[in-house]
């Protein structure tokens, strides 16, 4: 079960980081982009993080974008965060 949306990813592209806002919340989290792959699309895939954006107990979250469907994100890592957006991409 997901705990937590995510209802908005920001990422910039000239510094390498990403901005996260998830909702019921009003403080995004900011992190660096260690790794980024991109589908057959050229939409994001996949994110590595230089810290966590999750919490232990949480393995995925949802993806809820300017009030498109909801899609799944598998979430993981003990030091970093790995977001796998299971080919559905950004």
């Amino acid at each position: 079960m997901n705990t937590r949306t995510i209802k908005k990813i920001s990422l910039g592209d000239a510094d390498g980081h990403v901005i996260i806002q998830f909702m019921g919340q009003s403080q995004a989290i900011e992190a660096k982009v260690l790794e980024l792959k991109r589908g057959d699309d050229g939409g994001v895939v996949y994110l590595l993080l230089d810290r966590l954006v999750h919490q232990g107990h949480e393995s995925g979250f949802g993806y809820c974008p300017d009030g498109q469907p909801k899609k799944e994100v598998k979430v993981g890592g003990c030091i970093v965060s790995e977001l796998d957006f299971m080919g559905t991409g950004l």
